[in-house]
């Protein structure tokens, strides 16, 4: 599983959107070399409705929050709780794209400028953009090679127009993607 390699080489954070249950699971079957800390919660304002109409939408997705069992838990959100309320990104050609809000959001709150963040499902590259504004180094992972020439450009535009009221970007170089 995906979750074991990474429980071996990463030295703090692991946040992992998914389904409530697959969060869940984790609390009672953590990941080789990681421990479970909590499930936060992802308020999408706008989400889809349930289509069929015979039950209520979901309206939200589990973040399952955990972290190295070597190192100690250390990161910069202070006492604020583990829920983002923010809407549903829509149209950058993935079908189920994560609103760079949200990422910045975590990257700002679970490492430090200049740490290295993996992303092994890098889908349109929303993390990578986040680390190129954020001054964080970045690997990713897609599988789909068209999702992965979308996350190639988005993150090449990242770094061609940096946010000036954010921290100043890596060189593209030090950014990998598989």
């Amino acid at each position: 599983q995906i979750f074991d390699l990474l429980g071996k080489i990463t030295k703090r954070w692991i946040v992992a959107s998914m389904e409530f249950r697959h969060a869940a699971n984790f609390e009672a079957y953590p990941p080789r070399g990681l421990r479970f800390v909590r499930v936060g919660a992802w308020v999408k304002n706008n989400s889809a409705p349930q289509f069929t109409g015979d039950r209520p939408a979901q309206g939200w997705e589990a973040i399952a929050i955990m972290h190295s069992e070597i190192e100690k838990l250390r990161w910069n959100g202070g006492g604020i709780r583990a829920v983002w309320i923010t809407d549903v990104e829509r149209n950058n050609g993935h079908p189920t794209p994560k609103p760079l809000s949200l990422i910045q959001d975590w990257v700002r709150l679970f490492t430090d400028r200049d740490e290295l963040i993996c992303d092994p499902f890098m889908g349109s590259g929303t993390t990578g953009v986040a680390c190129a504004k954020m001054g964080r180094n970045f690997v990713g992972i897609e599988v789909d090679s068209d999702y992965f020439d979308i996350a190639c450009r988005r993150i090449r535009e990242a770094y061609a127009q940096p946010d000036m009221f954010i921290e100043q970007p890596k060189s593209m170089e030090q950014t990998v993607m598989l």
